[in-house]
């Protein structure tokens, strides 16, 4: 996936992300509001109320979560992944996937599910990266069947 020239587009974010201290401070001079723009990529006006990003914002204010947030992109590019045949997921696993994701093709979830043992992948053709906030109700319906 990593070759991939449309996924590369779609996470060009990423390595912003590796600079050091200056992807913080940007964010942070905005309160956020950078960040609080990719949920407003949702499929549905109210999946994120103002209220809600009021309180992202809030947490992203609080010492060191920028930081703690940002590290983990970081941390995927510092060295590469093992082999996918090193390993291999071994529990049931439901993947949910938004055919609408900005941030994501589709062929990442069925690259993930190469990893799993007894894996599913269910796609949403109205949903983005937010799926259970586009469709609350098709996900937790999902998770109940999957969980149940």
């Amino acid at each position: 996936m990593r070759n991939d020239p449309a996924q590369k587009r779609k996470s060009a974010y990423v390595r912003f992300f590796r600079i050091p201290w200056l992807p913080e401070l940007l964010i942070g001079i905005d309160r956020g509001k950078a960040l609080g723009k990719g949920f407003r990529d949702s499929i549905r006006a109210d999946a994120f109320t103002e209220a809600d990003l009021a309180e992202y914002r809030k947490a992203w204010a609080q010492p060191g979560a920028l930081t703690a947030m940002i590290n983990y992109y970081r941390a995927l590019l510092r060295k590469p992944l093992a082999a996918p045949g090193e390993y291999r997921i071994a529990c049931p696993t439901l993947v949910i996937w938004g055919r609408r994701d900005a941030y994501a093709l589709p062929s990442l979830a069925e690259a993930s599910l190469r990893l799993c043992a007894d894996g599913r992948i269910v796609y949403l053709d109205r949903s983005t990266h937010w799926a259970p906030h586009d469709e609350p109700e098709r996900v937790a319906g999902l998770l109940t069947e999957f969980l149940g």
